[in-house]
């Protein structure tokens, strides 16, 4: 997993306001929402902690996959595009099962094991 989306997905989990490159993460005390090229990939309402996930409106590419990647397995086969291994339009659904971060030293580097 990409170094980047690690330390998305940390701030992500962690409701923190963070941006690198084309990626973007951001919360306001209602809900924490991920960007990918200003499109809005995946959200958390912090009230109840459901996370939901989409393609952003676009044609799922190897980056919003690779970005959705701590959420949940998204793959293409075919041409489909499966989550979970359940054949997927891109609209938001909810995930569950996502991946627990550690810090090594407080550092922002991020290693990820599943839950």
């Amino acid at each position: 997993m990409r170094s980047i989306t690690l330390q998305a997905f940390g701030a992500f989990e962690s409701d923190l306001n963070w941006s690198s490159s084309n990626t973007r993460v951001e919360s306001n005390g209602k809900t924490t929402d991920m960007y990918l090229f200003n499109n809005k990939i995946a959200t958390k309402d912090l009230t109840t902690g459901i996370v939901q996930i989409s393609d952003g409106g676009y044609d799922m590419s190897s980056t919003t996959k690779e970005r959705l990647k701590p959420f949940a397995s998204v793959q293409t086969k075919k041409g489909d595009v499966y989550c979970n291994d359940m054949l997927w339009d891109g609209n938001w659904i909810t995930v569950s099962g996502r991946m627990a971060l550690t810090s090594s030293n407080g550092n922002t580097r991020w290693s990820a094991r599943v839950v």
